[in-house]
């Protein structure tokens, strides 16, 4: 039996950890860096004759050490000798014996993945691969085996799964199985997942992992939808799989744009004066958010229709923490048949949508004059319009009708609108240093009195108030200074 690899202790961890929190402690002060501590923190703490400085320089340099010797002893264990046979126990199959283990191993890998058709490693590698397979999966099992502490291995490493010894067999089996999951997802769903793909062809019989062979055939299989009308979809874009040969793609939908597809795109740009559209419905969905952005200043799509909210909003991918990554990525256009419900709805309620769109701005600012003045909806509109602020896919009408009240209810400039509710914050730029200066609400509203009139209930925020006053924001804050420390009351 080969010696087993050195065992990761629970101190390694804790080393990890305080040398981290430690690390991260002297990052905003800009005396460290992801890579370490700076020459900064070894100059300012480096003072034999200040006792308090240095014994925060003796205890970093202990916690820095404790961390090499903990990252060095992870390495030894995961690069090490492994013990196969403390997370491979199959008695009566694994002799022990040292000089045939290898071997032994071999032949179980072989029984449990016939088709794998690697041939560029060795049998040692094999064998560690092996081991690092199951305490993946056993990580992704959030299981935490007693040989998962005893060896150890940093699961985030990326490391092969299993390899195979100069055996070249099963291409023909592993390209068949690929190319039928492939064609039978775009049968039956008009798409199919790559990484759902991928994973298809890492289980047993044909145990792919990460190498130039089972790169190889997973790409020749993709490579039969690189021809026009298939698509490949991220999270961002729909455009036609050109690169997938020379990427490492293992991500995304590949997809056809069926007929109910074609149809409730070109309606979609329709609606939205797209003259050249995309290929794709979520290529459309993307330039339509754009003709949002340019065209509707305040009020989100949902106060016409939710479903437009809905369309635009449609996830073209979803990330979820606990998730396997092969669940990382998923176009829902395409796999779910998103166009099956509103292809009747757009249809049937077209002309109206294309009028109230236009007209949803105009409607809005009315509907908040009748309700709180003109005024104050001018002053809402005027501070709320920023390109691409309002919206549907940023904001829903529920969140919209919380900012209308909060907006309604705060202090904010009788000019622009700005709110006081947080201060203000100005900056100056003097003798190459940067210099913030804060106002709270009272410095504002106080200057504002001192500087106008004394019994005024509306009042400028501090920009603009410079500019009534053609002075600058940093002789405002200067003038609250001194009133302050003339006693003034309208600043206590």
């Amino acid at each position: 039996m080969l010696p087993a690899a050195p065992s990761i202790t629970e101190d390694d961890f804790a080393a990890i950890n305080e040398y981290q929190k430690w690390l991260a402690s002297y990052k905003p002060c800009g005396y460290a860096t992801d890579d370490g501590p700076t020459e900064w923190w070894y100059k300012t703490y480096n003072q034999p004759d200040e006792p308090a400085f240095y014994q925060k320089y003796t205890y970093g340099l202990e916690t820095m050490s404790r961390y090499k010797a903990a990252m060095e002893h992870i390495s030894n264990a995961e690069h090490g000798t492994l013990d196969v046979l403390s997370n491979f126990g199959a008695e009566g199959t694994i002799s022990g014996a040292a000089d045939v283990h290898d071997s032994e191993l071999l032949n179980i890998i072989r029984a449990l993945y016939p088709y794998g058709v690697e041939a560029d490693t060795n049998d040692i590698q094999a064998v560690k691969r092996l081991k690092i397979r199951k305490l993946t999966e056993a990580a992704y099992a959030g299981e935490v085996t007693a040989d998962v502490r005893k060896l150890g291995i940093n699961f985030g490493c990326g490391e092969q799964l299993c390899l195979w010894d100069n055996v070249t067999v099963g291409a023909c089996e592993c390209l068949e199985m690929l190319r039928k999951f492939c064609a039978d997802g775009i049968r039956e769903n008009g798409c199919f997942s790559v990484a759902n793909a991928w994973i298809e062809l890492a289980k047993p019989p044909y145990g792919a992992y990460e190498s130039n062979w089972y790169d190889y055939i997973f790409a020749v299989a993709m490579s039969d939808y690189t021809k026009p009308g298939y698509f490949f979809g991220d999270s961002i874009h729909s455009e036609p799989i050109k690169s997938c040969l020379q990427s490492d793609l293992k991500y995304g939908m590949i997809f056809v744009q069926t007929k109910e597809q074609n149809e409730f795109r070109l309606l979609l740009a329709k609606l939205f004066d797209i003259e050249n559209p995309k290929p794709t419905t979520q290529g459309v969905t993307v330039q339509a958010k754009t003709w949002v952005q340019n065209n509707i200043k305040y009020a989100p799509l949902d106060c016409v229709d939710h479903r437009l909210y809905e369309v635009l909003n449609t996830k073209c991918y979803c990330y979820e923490p606990n998730s396997r990554w092969e669940e990382y990525t998923r176009n829902y256009w395409y796999e779910y048949g998103y166009e099956k419900e509103y292809l009747p709805w757009l249809k049937e309620n077209f002309d109206d949508l294309y009028v109230r769109i236009r007209s949803l701005d105009q409607k809005f600012c009315d509907r908040l004059a009748k309700e709180y003045g003109q005024k104050k909806a001018d002053l809402f509109c005027r501070a709320n319009y920023m390109k691409g602020n309002a919206v549907g896919w940023v904001q829903t009408k529920k969140m919209l009708e919380e900012r209308v009240k909060e907006f309604m209810k705060a202090q904010v400039c009788m000019e622009c609108g700005r709110g006081f509710k947080w201060g203000y914050e100005a900056m100056e730029i003097k003798e190459g240093r940067m210099f913030t200066y804060d106002f709270s609400e009272k410095d504002i509203i106080g200057i504002n009195k001192k500087l106008l009139d004394v019994n005024a209930d509306e009042y400028l925020c501090i920009p603009c108030l410079a500019e009534y006053l053609e002075t600058t924001e940093v002789e405002l804050w200067e003038k609250i200074n001194e009133f302050k420390e003339d006693g003034c009351t309208l600043f206590q």
